[in-house]
């Protein structure tokens, strides 16, 4: 079967602030009535995830495979305005995650500062496992901001020339 941007939370919902579309080949086998004989391979050419309006599309195509219960995602590449993610790991059905996520950007490109802040600007590089349920997501992991400047909405001063390790 073929599916043109097709809206995906039509089939599984993942949220008020997440949306994803997705476009390609998709070829199942196996008993309906018997979950656990199904297997599908789904070859996915273009998409986008947009996450509270900042909105990512793949750069090449990506392969899904599914069996026994378990998405697996093999090297997702999304980029958007400024930043690039890597996915890959697995999404079970009733909403496990094991997913690694590496990202690079620039902070401008990142979505609104804050409420206190005007504007901000700098590069990060990420690395995060995620587990826990989609409903419920756990992030662990580690990143570096780089050359970041910042103005407040209270004050006239920019600070700049930070540096940050993150972990969490």
């Amino acid at each position: 079967a073929n599916a043109a941007n097709l809206d995906v939370e039509r089939i599984y919902p993942f949220g008020d602030a997440v949306g994803v579309t997705v476009s390609g080949t998709f070829f199942s086998q196996g008993d309906l009535f018997k979950p656990e004989t199904l297997m599908a391979d789904v070859q996915l050419e273009g998409g986008t995830l947009d996450v509270a309006g900042f909105e990512l599309s793949s750069t090449r195509p990506v392969r899904v495979q599914y069996a026994n219960g378990l998405y697996r995602v093999d090297d997702l590449a999304l980029a958007g305005v400024g930043a690039k993610l890597g996915i890959t790991g697995t999404v079970a059905v009733d909403g496990t995650l094991d997913l690694k996520i590496a990202g690079t950007g620039d902070l401008r490109s990142a979505g609104s500062p804050g409420r206190d802040l005007l504007w901000s600007r700098g590069s990060f590089d990420i690395e995060t496992r995620v587990g826990g349920i989609i409903s419920a997501p756990q992030l662990f992991g580690d990143g570096d901001v780089r050359d970041i400047a910042l103005r407040t909405t209270s004050g006239t001063a920019v600070v700049d020339d930070l540096q940050a390790r993150l972990e969490f």
